[in-house]
């Protein structure tokens, strides 16, 4: 599974990410670990509802919702302004 490294970008807060590990990607997993919150937003804006984003870790954390995920996924990445957003075909 891909990774980010922030030593990879110094003296940037964040990594930049690079969509090509996500793009057309199946992934396959066995109780994997996440932490749920949740994010006040609609359609990727922030609003009063919410939504929820969960962050993959390696072993539970104390103080905040645990989760485990299984099962086989299918990844796309959109790597752009949401104005640009592609519409669903579904």
């Amino acid at each position: 599974m891909a990774t980010l490294k922030s030593s990879e970008n110094e003296g940037e807060c964040c990594p930049k990410f690079d969509p090509a590990p996500w793009e057309d990607r199946m992934h396959y997993w066995d109780k994997k670990r996440f932490v749920v919150d949740t994010l006040p937003q609609f359609l990727h804006m922030p609003l009063p509802w919410k939504s929820e984003i969960y962050v993959a870790v390696d072993k539970e954390v104390e103080g905040v919702r645990n989760t485990t995920l299984s099962g086989n996924y299918f990844s796309k990445v959109f790597d752009g302004p949401y104005s640009s957003v592609p519409k669903s075909e579904a």
